[in-house]
């Protein structure tokens, strides 16, 4: 009976390796050798690549932005090359498609892409997934599935702070493309990292640049806002929530919400404009819990639903609309009202 089961787990074993072995799987080394240059260094490698060769491709779309932008277009001095660092063929096919010919065990595509002053500059860089990762297309036009890691090259004494997991010092992981590109990264010598708890989950406030708020009042207004949020939506769908704060040297306020964080931009000495405080934290903090919308795939894409994620190639169906936490979980939080007979 033992030697069966044995023969039956070595039989086992032979037919998983091959399929192990021809897995596909993609990572990617980003550095900033100059910031003020605004280029980002892109090394993507892709291992176990299928067929003739392979497809890559720069997104025109961002989870959450509902607008295209065409990335593709600041790519620069895209090479191909082996493992052995034999050049491949890398041509553009698309109006954001690569084609790698011929295919290898081993494939690193390296490429510049440039991201703006604003977006890179000597104080920070941000790392925007759909700007700036391309992505190994699995079923056209959509990325191949699978695990993905990405290693930040930051400068010395630079900070890194994401909603991603973090694997090792520096590299971050996500369960596939979608994921990775819904998180970006901010990478500074100024971040400012301000945590709270609430019911089990993590929460951190990543704050960019100089700025005359007061952190500790900032941290108790977050936090009533999330108690808020999660109360009305029945718990929070996730262990660990980033807030990114941009400071900026204006008085306007934006944001873009993701998976599990949000980045806001908002002006760094507006501390004491009442109306502006109240605007910027709860105009954006009153978005970050995903289930606010229902994401629906596109017809023809065989990936199933995503209720908590917004999917990169989602289309929203408004569930609960950000009116209503603003009507509601605004004057709550402040204690303008009470809970009873809200909702």
């Amino acid at each position: 009976m033992r030697r069966r089961q044995i023969i039956t787990s070595l039989a086992v074993c032979l037919l998983v390796l091959p399929a192990m072995a021809g897995a596909q799987s993609v990572s990617y080394s980003v550095s900033m050798p100059k910031p003020t240059s605004s280029l980002l260094h892109v090394v993507m490698e892709i291992r176990g690549a299928k067929g003739a060769g392979a497809d890559i491709a720069m997104p025109a779309w961002a989870p959450g932005a509902y607008t295209l932008h065409w990335a593709a277009k600041h790519v620069q001095e895209l090479t191909a090359e082996d493992g052995d660092g034999q050049p491949l063929e890398a041509r553009m096919v698309g109006t954001g498609t690569w084609r790698i010919r011929p295919a290898a065990p081993v494939i690193r595509v390296r490429y510049k892409v440039y991201v703006g002053p604003s977006a890179m500059n000597d104080t920070h860089a941000l790392i925007d997934g759909t700007r700036t990762l391309m992505y190994l297309v699995g079923q056209a036009p959509y990325p191949q599935a699978g695990a993905l890691t990405v290693t930040v090259q930051a400068p010395a004494g630079w900070k890194i702070a994401t909603g991603l997991d973090q694997t090792a010092p520096g590299t971050f992981s996500a369960p596939d493309y979608d994921t990775l590109v819904d998180a970006p990264i901010e990478v500074s010598p100024e971040i400012e990292i301000v945590p709270f708890d609430l019911d089990g989950v993590r929460y951190e406030i990543v704050i960019h640049a100089r700025h005359n708020y007061d952190t500790a009042v900032l941290a108790g207004d977050t936090r009533n806002v999330v108690a808020e949020q999660v109360r009305m939506m029945g718990g929070a769908p996730y262990k660990r929530y980033v807030f990114l704060f941009h400071g900026t040297s204006g008085t306007g306020s934006g944001g873009l919400e993701h998976l599990n964080s949000t980045s806001i931009s908002f002006g760094r000495y507006t501390a004491r404009d009442r109306q502006f405080y109240d605007t910027f934290l709860f105009g954006h903090l009153a978005r970050v819990l995903p289930p606010v919308e229902r994401q629906a795939h596109p017809a023809g894409d065989p990936r199933p639903v995503r209720l908590h994620a917004a999917s990169a190639h989602a289309q929203p169906l408004r569930l609960r609309g950000h009116d209503e936490l603003l009507r509601v979980a605004l004057p709550r939080a402040l204690g303008c009202v009470e809970p009873a007979g809200v909702l």
